[in-house]
């Protein structure tokens, strides 16, 4: 437990400091999904944007381990779309809250669970990135066990997705 405590701590003051350092949001938000990834144990994050225009989530964005088996989950990932309560992106869209699904392979909203199968992978779970009280995205982990939700994590990603949505506006206004 205590060990479990500390790694979410160096994630946190991990992320502060690239959120602190960056002045580039491409960049810095693939370094959020990286340190949290190692960190935590997830072997997978997508990086979800709002799409206005079209209203829906574009996967921008994917980090992951190196493994063969993730190929297919990765390129279904990067080539979808989703619509507000649709999949685990579109519940978070919907709610504007983190979530978590205890395995993937056996959700029916979850649209790629055969292809999660494939690649190993079971527990998933996603912050909403809020700016000025809009969702402007979300991330997305997946990890290749079952893992029981986790209040306290779940708490600490809402407040990396609102630091991170304040990175976005500074980046924004310095244009």
């Amino acid at each position: 437990m205590r060990e479990q405590a500390v790694r979410r701590l160096n994630t946190q003051c991990e992320v502060m400091l690239v959120l602190e350092e960056s002045s580039d949001v491409d960049e810095a938000l693939r370094k959020i999904m990286q340190v949290i990834c190692e960190n935590l144990g997830w072997r997978v994050c997508a990086f979800w944007r709002v799409d206005t225009e079209d209203d829906v989530l574009r996967c921008i964005d994917i980090w992951h381990k190196p493994t063969v088996i993730m190929k297919k989950f990765i390129d279904v990932t990067g080539s979808l779309t989703f619509k507000r309560k649709v999949c685990l992106p579109g519940r978070i869209w919907e709610s504007r809250e983190p979530a978590w699904v205890l395995d993937v392979q056996k959700d029916k909203n979850f649209l790629r669970s055969d292809f999660a199968a494939k690649a190993e992978l079971h527990s998933a779970c996603g912050f909403p990135i809020i700016l000025e009280d809009q969702l402007i995205g979300l991330m997305e982990f997946f990890a290749d066990e079952t893992r029981e939700p986790e209040d306290d994590l779940l708490r600490m990603m809402m407040t990396i997705g609102k630091q991170t949505g304040r990175l976005i506006q500074r980046n924004s206004l310095g244009k």
